[in-house]
């Protein structure tokens, strides 16, 4: 039993530690385009080495954020029409990149255009990355430009990636740019992916000004090439460009301004020098300011955090994005409540618990944004990015300590494990209303991750009351 109890307080404490580390680990950068369906990769050569930074079609960086001092070593193979990068850190000792492989094979055709990839494990195996296939096979017209790109698993099956189906085909306008981009199933039909649409159309400037070359105009479509709305009920968007600044109108699907379900119908963002968002302004469908849910009337990002802002553009303070930026106080406040109820009165402790479903309520369902419902039944997949990405990872451990204080003053109130269901219950309930209410995304890995965190809490105030019952007892001994 002493040994048990010490192996569970052994992991409370490294998961106290490692929430501590990465709790306020994710940095938010916003890119410009709404769309992103490549990751271009940057080469930057060095003495002797090359090293890859990855960004997505912005420039703006994605996957280089956990991953540093990577060094990439290349050989040519199959007689030349193949390079295989092998991924090492700085003492020369193999690893994995943050996509979760650790090589990878790019097979060019007798023209040099890169044909397919495959990416591989330590032992060169095909290896499912985080992109969610093992191999990408690419088409190419006779004059060099990807028409289709396929994925595949590691025994060359087709796969389907919710993010991108079985693959895509593209087309070019008389520029070379892309116009028309389908999402494919397994027989090269249109599919509809998880954002909602199967086909993407574009229209790009034609100027001789900043705006030249980049997109006007952009509308989604089903599989049957029919108009289709987004989850905030937008069917495409312009864009319009000016110095540092970008104007970003919803349309419906006539190509009209639309009042989205967010309330706003244009976007006003200023741009930092890598093109990444600075701060962005909501407007309504006459151009006038307007504030969202939770009152801001835009927001301002600052050191990977994001700070509301009011109708003139001045930081505002809210509770909400306060906490999500300071997590480390959830933490202490967590604390502080388990070594608090292990001391009050039964009476207190209701309160407490009653009061602090309240501050779930808040964080969770209250003055948030509506959309189109959505959810996420696939278990585990945020779980399945826990050391990929930073973002995922802060998200899960909120998530976690945000049920730990009801586990621990549900342990007050009745202290058998059959009470674990209650908070299991509660985030039931929540992720019903978010998903009816279209107030956030509906998923099984919230209820994982808060069913967890009213376990953890529950243990903790249990070895918190023993230890305090152990005191006093060795104190009336001692007295005695």
């Amino acid at each position: 039993m002493i040994i048990k109890k010490k192996i569970a307080a052994s992991m409370i404490c490294a998961f106290v530690l490692l929430s501590i580390i990465h709790i306020n680990s994710n940095q938010i950068i916003r890119k410009e385009e709404d769309i992103s369906s490549v990751l271009v990769e940057t080469k930057i050569s060095e003495v002797k080495q090359d090293t890859n930074d990855y960004s997505d079609e912005n420039g703006i960086q994605t996957a280089a954020d956990d991953q540093s001092n990577i060094i990439i070593k290349k050989k040519s193979i199959k007689k030349g029409t193949g390079i295989l990068e092998e991924y090492f850190d700085n003492n020369n000792n193999p690893v994995t990149n943050i996509e979760g492989y650790h090589s990878i094979l790019r097979e060019y055709d007798n023209k040099g255009n890169n044909i397919k990839n495959t990416y591989m494990d330590f032992n060169e195996n095909p290896i499912i990355s985080s992109t969610g296939y093992a191999i990408e096979k690419i088409s190419y017209s006779d004059d060099g430009r990807k028409i289709s790109i396929r994925y595949f698993d590691i025994n060359e099956k087709p796969i389907c990636i919710p993010s991108y189906g079985y693959g895509k085909d593209n087309e070019y306008d008389e520029n070379g740019r892309v116009c028309k981009i389908t999402y494919v199933d397994d027989k090269g039909n249109p599919y509809k992916i998880k954002r909602g649409y199967a086909i993407i159309t574009r229209t790009y400037y034609h100027t001789e000004d900043i705006n030249n070359g980049k997109i006007e105009y952009e509308f989604y479509f089903d599989e049957n090439n029919k108009p289709i709305s987004l989850a905030n009920g937008e069917y495409g968007f312009h864009k319009e460009h000016r110095d540092n600044h970008s104007f970003l109108t919803y349309l419906n699907a006539n190509g009209e301004p639309i009042v989205t379900l967010s309330g706003y119908t244009s976007i006003a963002r200023t741009l930092n020098a890598d093109n990444s968002v600075n701060t962005e302004m909501y407007f309504d469908i006459d151009g006038n300011p307007m504030p969202l849910a939770d009152g801001q009337y835009g927001i301002k990002i600052a050191n990977g955090k994001t700070v509301y802002l009011d109708q003139n553009g001045h930081e505002m303070f809210s509770i909400k994005t306060f906490l999500y930026a300071n997590s480390q106080l959830v933490i202490a406040f967590a604390f502080l409540l388990i070594i608090l109820s292990a001391v009050m009165k039964k009476k207190l402790v209701i309160i407490s618990l009653i009061l602090y479903i309240f501050v779930v309520l808040y964080m969770t369902i209250m003055f948030r944004n509506t959309s189109k419902p959505n959810v996420n039944i696939e278990l585990f997949w945020s779980y399945k990015q826990l050391f990929r990405s930073s973002g995922t990872r802060a998200d899960i451990l909120r998530n976690i300590w945000l049920f730990i204080p009801i586990g621990a003053l549900l342990y007050q109130l009745y202290p058998k494990k059959i009470v674990l269901l209650y908070p299991v219950f509660i985030s039931i309930l929540i992720e019903i209303y978010q998903f009816f209410s279209g107030t956030g995304l509906c998923e099984l890995d919230d209820i994982i991750s808060n069913g967890l965190g009213g376990c953890i809490g529950f243990c903790a105030e249990k070895m918190v009351s023993e230890l305090i019952s152990y005191v006093k007892e060795r104190k009336i001994l001692h007295t005695a």
